[in-house]
């Protein structure tokens, strides 16, 4: 009986039965929106995991060393500074490029992480290799010849 009046107290004070209605449908809303990430996310790792299945199977890459290329990847791009807002690219540790990019094992790894690069930054990293912002030789790159 005491939550039936209290329903009804609740129902006089139009402005307290805004603010518990408006509390209501934020907690409805949060709430369907974190099962939708919760789908969203958990899609997503499946998807990467029928990705990386299909790319061992064309490549013969095999889904640690997929992992590996992406490391690299997120470490090249990080090796590179652009200019705010733009592609240009305003200076590259050459020492944090090579180290990175001599963990590649093959052209098929390097050509891989050359795809990994383009996703992460929207430039190709042999482009960044050929700028002339990189000092040093190529020749100190292993797999140079598989980037693209």
């Amino acid at each position: 009986m005491a939550m039936q009046d209290m329903f009804k107290d609740l129902k006089k004070d139009k402005t307290l039965y805004t603010i518990v209605i408006l509390l209501v449908i934020i907690l409805v809303v949060v709430i369907v929106y974190k099962i939708y990430q919760a789908v969203t996310d958990s899609a997503n790792v499946l998807g990467d995991q029928i990705g990386q299945q299909i790319i061992q199977k064309q490549t013969g890459i095999s889904v640690a060393r997929q992992n590996v290329c992406k490391q690299i990847a997120s470490d090249c791009a990080g090796a590179v500074s652009f200019w705010p807002f733009t592609k240009v690219i305003f200076h590259t540790s050459d020492e944090d490029l090579i180290n990175a990019l001599n963990r590649i094992t093959s052209d098929d790894e390097a050509s891989l992480t050359s795809l990994y690069f383009r996703q992460t930054v929207g430039i190709s990293l042999k482009s960044v290799i050929d700028s002339y912002h990189f000092m040093q030789s190529t020749d100190r790159i292993t797999y140079y010849g598989g980037l693209n």
